[in-house]
């Protein structure tokens, strides 16, 4: 949806950075061990340690490129007045903690509907939930794609880096946290048809981002892939 405003308001395609090819083949990668790693029915200690440590190579790779980056454009940097700095900063740790004080009764508000409703409550985790929990992101996302390619661009570069820190730390996290509290490993057999879906997704959007332009088309294709994995989703 972003790709499609992006074009209606501007007319042209979205442009990436080059840089976000590293973020690219972080997702890919993570991505793939998740769908190898299925395959045993349940994820383990080990995996949980893998992918919790492939979000921080990821993180210290980013600050690598990040300070070469700013060395080599030192001169074009433009500087952050001090208080606008503290009241981003602000903002990110309202917007932190509010999450922390939510997340526990959206989850239990997931459950009390899928009893009244009998919809099955992985299918509102995967369908209906994300559009709540994420709906901030998105909000953002499509204000900055309507203001300008620039925003476009910035938008999509959240995307994929929330895509890699749930790939890797956060699943992570919750293997770990899983084997923690009730000593037995994360099993996944009966959702392995969900982790297909997120596989093939995921690397769809790998495929037609690797090449940095984002086509109009390519908005379209993606549009298509989610409704028809949710359909399959709702029928499996």
């Amino acid at each position: 949806m972003v790709i499609l405003v992006a074009y209606i308001k501007h007319k042209e395609t979205i442009k990436l950075p080059v840089t976000l090819k590293d973020d690219l083949w972080y997702l890919m990668i993570a991505t793939l061990y998740l769908f190898f790693s299925s395959f045993k029915g349940y994820f383990g200690l080990f995996d949980g340690i893998i992918l919790f440590g492939l979000y921080f190579v990821f993180v210290t790779h980013q600050y690598i490129e990040t300070k070469r980056l700013q060395k080599d454009r030192k001169k074009h940097t433009e500087e952050i007045s001090k208080n606008k700095w503290i009241k981003n900063v602000t903002f990110m740790v309202i917007g932190a903690i509010g999450v922390l004080l939510v997340a526990e009764p959206f989850v239990h508000v997931i459950i009390e509907i899928s009893v009244e409703t009998g919809v099955s409550a992985i299918i509102l985790a995967v369908v209906i939930s994300p559009i709540a929990s994420e709906m901030p992101e998105k909000i953002s996302a499509f204000r900055l794609a309507s203001r300008s390619l620039k925003g476009a661009e910035i938008a999509v570069a959240n995307f994929i880096g929330s895509k890699v820190q749930a790939s890797t730390l956060l699943f992570g996290s919750i293997i770990l946290l899983k084997i923690y509290l009730t000593e037995e490993v994360f099993d996944v057999s009966g959702t392995f048809i969900l982790i297909l879906f997120a596989v093939l997704t995921t690397l769809v959007g790998v495929w037609i981002t690797y090449d940095l332009k984002l086509k109009l088309k390519e908005g379209f294709l993606v549009l298509l892939l989610y409704i028809i994995s949710t359909v399959v989703i709702i029928v499996v």
